[in-house]
């Protein structure tokens, strides 16, 4: 946890290292890249990974907050850049200015959550992929359709979104809506911590990314890029990107503090890891 918060005050390098650049896909090796088929399927990968990185993270238990209650954390997720095989070059190697991506994307984020009326909830989050001059921002409204009715699970639904900020030659936002099952335990006494809970949850989303690349004509035909929205011009513009993902976490809370994991996987993205730590008040 101490490496979490160095990360969240470290200062942004004057030029960040690690910020994928569209138009460095033209090249490799320092060779020109002419195949605008190939480097169009290697954007459309780096568009889809990229959204189900930034999309809303498994740090959430399926049960509400409450009317009067808070929630704030610091959270830290892996995304396993490498974690994928691949039969062509990685569109993050394509991207990077230097060819050589990490293996690990780093997304240390500060999120907020606050219990309303009707066992419903909202959520803030804001986050910074480190190495980079990027980050990401959004929000979640959750109702629980099925709460506190022992010894059955809870069911929650949440609708969220989240962007990608910072970017000079993307924008890029993903939209999620999630079913999430789980439940809470009381805990006994254990190492001298007198009360306690832990909550294991599963859960579906369905992502929608939406992007639009912010090059100039000419970088856009050569790596034959297009608008993933839902509207405009049809040699330009294609349908948004769907694409499915499941995620498990589990937290552990005791005297208003909580420690937090979860993972998440996609066929189409890359699998992830988060850890966080926060109070509930």
């Amino acid at each position: 946890m101490l490496t979490l918060l160095l990360t969240l005050s470290a200062p942004v390098h004057a030029t960040p290292p690690d910020t994928i650049t569209l138009s460095e896909m033209v090249e490799h090796e320092g060779l020109p890249v002419l195949d605008a088929g190939l480097l169009g399927a290697s954007y459309r990968e780096l568009v889809t990974e990229l959204g189900g990185a930034i999309a809303s993270p498994s740090t959430t238990p399926t049960h509400t907050l409450g009317l009067d209650g808070w929630e704030a954390g610091i959270y830290e997720e892996l995304v396993f850049t490498e974690a994928k095989l691949r039969e062509e070059i990685s569109p993050w190697e394509r991207s990077h200015p230097k060819e050589s991506p990490p293996r690990l994307l780093s997304i240390p984020s500060l999120q907020v959550r606050k219990g309303l009326p009707l066992s419903t909830e909202v959520g803030f989050r804001v986050g910074w992929l480190q190495s980079t001059s990027t980050g990401v921002a959004g929000g979640s409204g959750r109702i629980a359709l099925f709460e506190g009715y022992k010894p059955l699970p809870d069911i929650a639904l949440q609708l969220g979104y989240s962007g990608f900020i910072g970017h000079e030659e993307l924008e890029l936002g993903v939209t999620d809506l999630t079913v999430q099952i789980g439940t809470r335990v009381p805990t006994s006494r254990f190492l001298g911590i007198t009360s306690g809970e832990i909550s294991p949850w599963a859960s579906f989303s369905s992502l929608r990314v939406q992007a639009a690349p912010r090059i100039s004509d000419e970088v856009r035909s050569q790596i034959g890029a297009v608008d993933f929205r839902s509207s405009g011009d049809a040699a330009t513009t294609e349908k948004p990107l769907v694409f499915p993902q499941g995620a498990l976490g589990i937290r552990f809370a005791s005297q208003g503090v909580h420690f937090t994991m979860g993972a998440r996987w996609s066929p189409a993205a890359l699998p992830a890891a988060s850890v966080g730590l926060g109070l509930v008040f």
